[in-house]
């Protein structure tokens, strides 16, 4: 397993109502899509997730994503850490560890981020 950090552009429910994220990755200034992430933030910081998700709230995608339930989109200034398989264009067992950093390009608390 490796850990990246990658940009959330939104948030959706799968077909077990459990949370789910879509990431990004930043690569010559464009955005590409990573794949999907579960959501698996403890209680602290998936209160902050809500709170920056009604902040960052966006109508529409920052790119074009496969078809997709009822997204909450966000504008692409989130970075999330990803826990993924190795390898390959999207990603594979993924869940999102940890916020990095808000809208302002400042870290969010400590207790927020894992250690890498």
């Amino acid at each position: 397993m490796v850990e990246s950090e990658l940009i959330l552009l939104g948030t959706d429910y799968d077909n077990e109502d459990k949370p789910m994220a879509y990431p990004a990755r930043e690569a010559d200034g464009q955005l590409h899509f990573a794949g999907t992430a579960f959501l698996t933030l403890s209680d602290q910081p998936r209160i902050e997730l809500q709170a920056l998700i009604e902040k960052l709230s966006a109508m529409k995608a920052a790119m074009k994503l496969p078809k997709v339930r009822k997204p909450k989109w966000l504008k692409p200034e989130l970075r999330v850490r990803v826990l993924h398989l190795a390898g390959g264009d999207t990603l594979r067992h993924a869940s999102v560890q940890s916020l990095v950093t808000a809208c302002d390009g400042k870290a969010l608390g400590q207790k927020f981020i894992s250690s890498s």
